[in-house]
C-alpha cells in the first residue's frame, strides 16, 4: 500500500500529514506511547518522514522532546533540533521552552541559551526555563542578569521565574537582591502565593536574615514540610539551635510529621554545637519515628557521636541499620580515626 499523506490537523497555517500501517505518523504516535520502544527508532522514523515530504506535527516533537529529557539524551536532543530546523519548528515557541528545558536538565547551559536567543518571540515560560537553566547550571549570576532583561520587555514574571530567580539570589546570597526582588513580586500580586512563598523562606534563611525569613513564614496562608525545613534548617544553619528544636516542637504540635531532611538539619546543628543532650532527645524522636533506618539519618547521628567522642554509641547507631552503604561505613571508619582508633578502622575497613 502506498503512502497517501492526508490532512489531520491544521495548526498555525501548516499541513500535517499521516500515513498508514507501513511506518507512518500514526504509526509513530503508538510508538511514542510505549516508552520500552528506543528512542533511535522513533527519531529515525521522524526522520524518513520529513525526507518524503511529510510535515510531522509539534505533538510529535514535543513526545520527543519529553522523551529526551526525561533520559537526559543530549545526542538525541541535537538530531532531533535538526530534525526540528528542517520541519520548521525550531523557532515555534512552545518547543524551543523544551529544547531549553532538554539542553539545561543535560547540562548544556551554552546550547540552551542558543536555543532561548533563536526564539523570535520568547514568551514567559521561555524566560523561566532560560532562568532556571542557569540556575541548575550554577550561573546565579547569569540567571539574575536574565530576569533584570526580562523586566525591559512588556512581559510580567510569574511564579515559576520568581521561584528560579529566588534560587539564584540564595545560591549566590545575594540578600540585597533577593529582599529587592521580594518588594517586585509583592507589588505584583505574589505576596501570598504558597510556591513563591516557600522559595522566599529558604532564601532568607540561607541568607542569614531569619527575621525577613519568619515574617515570610508566618503569612503563608499554608505550611508544609518544605517551608517548614526550611526555617528549622535557617535556624540551625546559623547556630539558632534552640531555635531550631522550638520550630522542631512547634511543627509536631501542628500535626505535621518530620521528614529526614528535618532530622538531619537539627543533628548537624547538635554535633556542631555540641549539644548531646538535645541530640540524644532527636535520637529518640528518631527511633520513635523510625527513621533510624535511614542511612542518611543514620549516617549523621554516627557522625555525630563520633565527633562527640562517643564512638561505642555511634556504632551501636551503625548496627541497628538494616543495611550499610558506602556513606555510613565510611562515617563510621572515619569516626574511628578521629577518635584516635586507628586499628578498629582497619579492621573495619
Amino acid at each position: 500500500m502506498a503512502l497517501r499523506p492526508r490532512r489531520l490537523v491544521r495548526g498555525a497555517g501548516r499541513r500535517v500529514a499521516a500515513a498508514g500501517k507501513d511506518g507512518g505518523v500514526g504509526d509513530l504516535c503508538r510508538q511514542l506511547s510505549c516508552p520500552e520502544r528506543p528512542l533511535d527508532d522513533a527519531l529515525q522514523r521522524v526522520e524518513d518522514l520529513i525526507r518524503r515530504g511529510f510535515q510531522v506535527s509539534i505533538h510529535i516533537f514535543h513526545r520527543l522532546l519529553k522523551s529526551c529529557i526525561n533520559s537526559k539524551n543530549l545526542a538525541a536532543g541535537r538530531q532531533l533540533q535538526t530534525l526540528m530546523l528542517s520541519n520548521g519548528h525550531e523557532f515555534n515557541a512552545y518547543l524551543g521552552n523544551h529544547l531549553i528545558r532538554l539542553f539545561a536538565s543535560c547540562g548544556s547551559l551554552n546550547e540552551a541559551i542558543q536555543a532561548f536567543r533563536k526564539l523570535p518571540g520568547p514568551d514567559i515560560h521561555s524566560w523561566a526555563a532560560i532562568i532556571s537553566a542557569h540556575v541548575k547550571s550554577g550561573h546565579g549570576e547569569g540567571a539574575i542578569k536574565l530576569y533584570h532583561e526580562m523586566q525591559r520587555s512588556p512581559l510580567k514574571p510569574n511564579d515559576y521565574v520568581y521561584v528560579a530567580v529566588l534560587q539564584a539570589c540564595t545560591d549566590t546570597a545575594n540578600l540585597a537582591e533577593g529582599r529587592l526582588i521580594y518588594g517586585q513580586l509583592v507589588e505584583n500580586g505574589y505576596g501570598s502565593n504558597v510556591f513563591v512563598g516557600k522559595t522566599l523562606v529558604d532564601m532568607y534563611s540561607k541568607c542569614g536574615s531569619l527575621h525577613d525569613a519568619s515574617s515570610v513564614f508566618e503569612k503563608l496562608p499554608s505550611r508544609d514540610i518544605v517551608s517548614w525545613n526550611a526555617m528549622i534548617t535557617g535556624h540551625a544553619q546559623n547556630g539558632h539551635i534552640n531555635g531550631a528544636f522550638k520550630l522542631f516542637q512547634t511543627m509536631l504540635e501542628e500535626g505535621l510529621k518530620p521528614d529526614a531532611f528535618t532530622y538531619v538539619s537539627i543533628l548537624k546543628a547538635c554535633r556542631n554545637e555540641k549539644a548531646p543532650e538535645l541530640g540524644r532527645v532527636m535520637h529518640r524522636h528518631i527511633v520513635e519515628s523510625g527513621y533510624d533506618s535511614d542511612e542518611l539519618v543514620g549516617s549523621i547521628l554516627i557522625d555525630m557521636y563520633a565527633k562527640w567522642g562517643c564512638i561505642d554509641e555511634a556504632h551501636r547507631v551503625f548496627d541497628r541499620l538494616p543495611k550499610r552503604y558506602t556513606v555510613s561505613w565510611n562515617t563510621l571508619i572515619t569516626g574511628y580515626v578521629q577518635n584516635g582508633l586507628g586499628q578498629d578502622a582497619l579492621q573495619h575497613y
